[in-house]
């Protein structure tokens, strides 16, 4: 098996029921992040919502992580000036 096949069989984790769960390797993958930044969002609230499943272990529910990233979605530029100005 290579290293990218490897990479992609780890990057989920099966769980009972329908749930997928990723690794941070994995989301930040999928988004073109470091894993650092990752961590700095878990401390500032701004990431998707995380699993603690250890000491040392965090995963990302799919599910998750997904919303995270429709909430985040705009058509257009002043779309999302428009809610950051709703927000304040």
């Amino acid at each position: 098996m290579g290293k990218a096949a490897l990479l992609r069989s780890a990057a989920t984790i099966p769980a009972p029921g329908d749930e997928e769960y990723l690794t941070q390797r994995a989301v930040a993958a999928r988004f073109h992040l470091s894993e650092r930044t990752l961590e700095r969002w878990r401390g500032t609230g701004d990431g998707p919502a995380f699993v603690r499943i250890g000491p040392r272990r965090i995963v990302y529910r799919l599910a998750d992580v997904e919303a995270w990233a429709a909430a985040r979605t705009y058509a257009h530029r002043a779309a999302e000036i428009a809610q950051q100005r709703r927000a304040e």
